[in-house]
């Protein structure tokens, strides 16, 4: 299963810390309840972004394998199975909505994100 990490693309994961911006600008940065809720938000958003590149890279995977860069993905270069992909991607989506909904997080929170 290791070999399958490249495909969650874990060096895109910091742009989802953006989602603890509300910490910072709501002044709640040492509220522990806050912080907890928004490390569990940030976990979700890394499993649920990293199911949607996989579902893009097995949408691309032909045209990935023209690309000069890109044919060195995993899927592109055939280092993995696309059924493996496709399972994975999946799961991640079915572990970020099942934690999503574990959370009780603050009323609006899903309108807002």
């Amino acid at each position: 299963m290791l070999h399958l990490m490249p495909l969650l693309r874990p060096k895109q994961w910091v742009k989802n810390a953006f989602v603890a911006a509300p910490l910072f600008f709501g002044l709640e940065l040492f509220d522990m309840a806050s912080a907890a809720k928004i490390g569990v938000a940030v976990v979700i958003f890394c499993l649920l972004s990293s199911a949607a590149y996989i579902f893009n890279d097995l949408r691309d995977i032909e045209s990935d394998r023209q690309h000069p860069k890109k044919r060195f993905r995993l899927l592109a270069a055939g280092g993995a199975l696309q059924k493996e992909a496709a399972i994975l991607a999946m799961a991640l989506i079915a572990a970020g909505v099942t934690l999503g909904f574990l959370v009780k997080f603050p009323p609006g929170f899903y309108l807002y994100t």
